[in-house]
């Protein structure tokens, strides 16, 4: 597993296209490995015809299938392994019959899932960051408190779909939102129970689920952090809707993409990260923000608390109530919280930079097709 292809896809904010370019450096970085990335902006047989020049061992795709409409996957086709590194809950994983076929999650709790159903070919790796040459932190910043959000009409999108469903599944669908809500661990799939038969599919339903969840948690946590000032940027459906009159601390931004988001970042005092379908991982936002000269707040859960103590970037609470005092601390205290980024960057460099991702990767592709 020495010559590995990288085939990016599209994501909001052009973020994907960057971390399959930062992998492969990290990778670039590795004895004896060798990287391409391929681009699907070329026309199928060009874009086939770079690999097959290439040669590749495997193939590493970025929260993507590319499956053909009776449901086979592209490395089928080729016959090449592949690892399918998933930015979301693996919701569309259904089938693990592929013998070229491997997937990598972010978060403990996907690849549960995934194993669940038969994906014996699963790792888990969290996001990370390009280089170890990090931003210095400044103790006055233009922002104190920023959040980089996509926002979702969690309303409306139950409306036209969750709320649409048969009685009993409603019912269920509440259920399964009281399990996840009260088990600190607990996946979507998990708690939304055996596969029985639904009018919907059933990763349609989880994806619906999700984005409820994602929406409605993001609006409660920008309103749980009253008093403290926010300005918020970002895409997708209309904060100003969502928000309402309730969060008169958020000053609302259009969103940005990635290279921008990461100079505001470098710009801020603190980074607010929230993302309730990661309850055992790490999302990118953590990493990006201690290296670009910020803390990251975010709810703790037990891989941050393996990895990062207090004073080392991270500001972690388990109640909105305990994570406001603990931001409030960051703001009031510019010599402490330098300090602690400071230590922050020499933890990711030792350990979350995408070599050290790049190392696992592909020691684990070894283990999975035996080269």
């Amino acid at each position: 597993m020495d010559k590995i292809g990288l085939i990016p896809s599209a994501g909001m904010y052009g973020v994907l296209e960057v971390f399959i370019q930062q992998l492969a450096e990290g990778l670039r970085e590795l004895p004896g490995v060798a990287t391409a990335v391929f681009s699907l902006e070329k026309p199928p047989k060009q874009f086939f015809a770079d690999i097959e020049a290439f040669k590749p061992d495997c193939l590493v795709v970025f929260n993507s299938l590319f499956a053909a409409e009776n449901g086979a996957l592209f490395c089928d086709y080729l016959k090449i392994p592949t690892l399918f590194y998933l930015v979301d809950a693996p919701f569309h994983f259904s089938d693990p019959a592929s013998p070229y076929a491997a997937t990598a999650c972010i978060d403990r709790g996907h690849t549960r899932d995934l194993a669940a159903k038969g994906f014996t070919k699963t790792l888990f790796l969290p996001h990370a960051v390009d280089k170890a040459d990090h931003r210095t932190p400044q103790k006055i910043t233009k922002y104190g408190c920023v959040m980089l959000s996509t926002g979702i009409n969690f309303r409306e999108r139950y409306a036209k779909m969750l709320g649409a469903l048969p009685p009993a599944l409603i019912q269920r669908v509440q259920e399964a939102f009281e399990k996840y809500e009260t088990d600190a661990l607990l996946t979507l799939d998990e708690a939304l129970g055996p596969e029985d038969p639904f009018p919907v599919p059933r990763a349609l339903l989880l994806k619906e689920m999700d984005l409820y969840l994602k929406g409605k948690k993001r609006m409660e946590f920008l309103q749980g952090l009253k008093g403290i000032q926010i300005d918020l940027f970002g895409g997708g459906d209309g904060w100003s809707e969502i928000l309402g009159n309730t969060c008169p601390h958020v000053r609302i931004h259009p969103g940005l993409d990635y290279p921008a988001a990461l100079e505001v970042m470098g710009d801020a005092a603190v980074v607010l990260s929230h993302c309730s379908s990661i309850k055992d991982g790490a999302h990118e936002r953590l990493f990006a923000a201690i290296s670009q000269g910020a803390e990251a707040a975010t709810y703790t859960n037990p891989y941050l608390k393996e990895n990062f103590q207090k004073g080392e970037g991270l500001i972690l609470g388990q109640t909105i109530e305990e994570l406001g005092k603990e931001i409030e601390f960051a703001l009031n205290n510019p010599d402490k919280r330098v300090e602690s980024i400071l230590k922050g960057q020499e933890k990711i460099a030792q350990a979350h930079l995408w070599k050290h991702r790049g190392a696992i990767l592909q020691q684990s592709l070894k283990s999975f097709f035996g080269q």
